[in-house]
């Protein structure tokens, strides 16, 4: 019997335990972790220029406020901006075309901003970092009396702002 645990006890003190192998760190999760790295050092002024990049303007249709598919399709791609960027606030400015009367272009302004403000509190976007401003037919994109100019003037545009600093903000255009 001392001869058997002998005889294990020798065979096995030349074993060596293996060495775990670390998992391959994948591209993707390098790129990934890269853009992490990068985004946390970006400067407030680089986040907002980013974000005036990628976000997009909102339009609307005669006399309307409401929001159709291709205004909520960039509304929620904006929404996801806002949502990862919670140290920023946005200015909604809501715009008319110059049919009707300056009251009546002021207010359906404010009412389209509104509703982008109200589309982006129900997705959990604080009131306080909405700010809403309308301009109604006065700062037109384009100007001249056509379907086509006209559709482009019917519209809210936003200013991204620094929460620190309403110094720094960056305008979607």
């Amino acid at each position: 019997m001392n001869l058997v645990f002998l005889s294990l006890l020798i065979g096995c003190s030349g074993c060596k335990p293996k060495p775990q192998e670390k998992p391959p760190v994948l591209e993707e999760e390098t790129v990934i972790e890269e853009e992490e790295v990068q985004e946390k050092n970006e400067t407030e002024e680089q986040i907002i220029e980013r974000m005036v990049a990628n976000f997009q303007r909102v339009y609307f249709d005669v006399n309307s406020s409401d929001l159709n598919a291709e205004s909520r399709a960039a509304l929620d791609e904006n929404l996801e901006i806002m949502q990862a960027e919670t140290q920023l606030s946005i200015e909604i400015q809501g715009h008319a075309d110059d049919r009707g009367t300056t009251e009546y272009n002021v207010t359906l302004g404010q009412k389209r901003a509104e509703k982008i403000a109200q589309h982006f509190t129900l997705q959990g976007i604080a009131q306080s970092r909405i700010n809403i401003v309308s301009y109604g037919e006065e700062k037109p994109v384009v100007k001249g009396s056509s379907e086509s100019i006209w559709s482009q003037n019917r519209r809210c545009e936003f200013v991204i702002v620094s929460s620190n600093n309403p110094d720094i903000k960056g305008t979607v255009e």
